[in-house]
């Protein structure tokens, strides 16, 4: 008898710790959601502020700092060109090189270079956009929190439409 009572103390003590212990996690996972809405809310505010400081930004700068970052050396420019059919930039180096950003995939650039002539001789005089051997870099909000509000503004200054984009690919010429 006392064996019984015994297990079911101990049953009993079992349930109510069980109990108390889903009290206490769900008041944990409260905490947290509360934790990642303050967190939400500040970055939600800091972009907003940064956003309606954008007025000022300089696209040149922007563009050479951006290549610099994907390069991981500083490089000058000499010269940029806007391609509106692919929604890109294309950078000359003052060294020689080139870099084509864009918020297109790689394997949507390919597919176009492909469609753009019917003959194979149109196919050989069009100017592809990917340069022959390149190295593809993409750049997200991880690498800069700003990154598609700042591509964006420069993306409408150059009349192109990147509309916020998650992602940057810089074609880099090899």
């Amino acid at each position: 008898m006392i064996e019984i009572s015994i297990f079911l103390l101990i049953l009993l003590l079992a349930v109510i710790l069980t109990y108390y212990n889903q009290r206490q996690a769900r008041a944990i996972e409260v905490v947290r959601d509360m934790a990642e809405d303050l967190v939400s809310m500040q970055i939600r505010d800091r972009r907003a502020k940064y956003q309606a400081d954008l007025e000022g930004l300089d696209t040149n700068a922007w563009i050479e700092k951006q290549v610099n970052d994907v390069l991981e050396r500083k490089s000058e420019i000499a010269s940029r060109q806007i391609i509106t059919d692919i929604q890109a930039i294309e950078v000359t180096l003052k060294n020689g090189g080139r870099v084509l950003i864009t918020p297109t995939g790689e394997g949507d650039l390919k597919r176009r270079d492909r469609r753009m002539g019917g003959s194979r001789l149109a196919a050989f005089a069009a100017r592809s956009v990917l340069p022959r051997r390149y190295k593809v870099v993409a750049r997200t909000l991880l690498d800069n929190e700003f990154l598609d509000i700042e591509a964006e503004a420069v993306s409408a200054r150059f009349g192109l439409g990147w509309r916020k984009p998650a992602r940057l690919w810089f074609y880099v010429a090899a």
